[in-house]
């Protein structure tokens, strides 16, 4: 009986150790749950922030480009091809492109070059100068000058522009003056 006994209490000890260890190792899991989900809690919370940011950020840039007048970027640029449409028509009206290699205030010194497309080109096409000496023009009394800031247009006098930078140009000549110029790439 004896032997039954104390065999009755181990069987009854390695019993009660097993079962009070498993609320130990229960609650130290939920404990590290519980931490992980605090860190994923926390993580959401940033990654809301930065959505709101976002969705801010792209409600300013979307009333930018609708404030140009109402227009959008896609009817601006509809409206600038309509222009240079019109403009190709008048009569007496000279559209070639190059590089300005100095400017005053009473004429202007091109460098006309060509611009080509090509498939292997980086750009998608190749800018031809095959004689790389300059022509003088008189200014007209109302020049434009248009040159690029980023994606956008600038209105310049001929005083504020700086002929020592190497940019390629559209030029709009009539009856031997120069009465527009645009800018349309930055090398």
């Amino acid at each position: 009986m004896k032997k039954l006994y104390i065999l009755f209490s181990g069987i009854l000890l390695f019993l009660t150790g097993c079962t009070e260890s498993e609320p130990e190792n229960l609650q130290s899991q939920v404990a590290e749950e519980s931490k992980e989900i605090s860190k994923l809690k926390e993580e959401l919370g940033l990654l809301k922030d930065q959505l709101n940011d976002t969705q801010k950020n792209m409600e300013i840039l979307e009333q930018m480009i609708m404030s140009h007048d109402g227009l959008g970027y896609g009817e601006l640029r509809r409206q600038q091809q309509m222009l240079d449409d019109l403009i190709v028509h008048l009569p007496d009206i000279e559209i070639r492109t190059g590089f300005i290699r100095e400017a005053e205030n009473d004429f202007i010194s091109i460098d006309f070059a060509e611009k080509v497309e090509s498939p292997d080109a980086p750009n998608g096409f190749e800018i031809i100068n095959d004689k790389e000496e300059a022509e003088s023009f008189p200014i007209a009394e109302e020049l434009t000058l248009f040159v690029l800031n980023g994606t956008d247009m600038e209105v310049r006098t001929i005083g504020e522009f700086n002929p020592s930078r190497q940019f390629f140009f559209e030029f709009y000549i009539s009856n031997g003056h120069v009465i527009q110029v645009r800018e349309l790439y930055i090398p």
